[in-house]
């Protein structure tokens, strides 16, 4: 499929794709591994305040459906 564009100064742009041979799996697993590296550098620490430090569950309506406050 070929783009085509045109630009400021009139100028004609025109792309088309040149067919390849299968991709190289191993550059592709290395570029993915790469990224999620420096995704993960890029997030921000989860804030203790967010984390659970119990293993109960505190809102009893998960261990009776029928319970009611009060």
């Amino acid at each position: 499929m070929r783009h085509a564009r045109t630009t400021p100064n009139g100028r004609r742009l025109i792309a088309e794709p040149v067919p390849r041979g299968e991709p190289d799996m191993d550059r592709l697993v290395a570029l993915v591994l790469h990224l999620a590296d420096r995704l993960h550098d890029q997030t921000a620490p989860v804030a203790d305040s967010t984390t659970r430090t119990t293993n109960h569950d505190d809102d009893r309506r998960h261990e009776d459906p029928d319970h009611r406050p009060g």
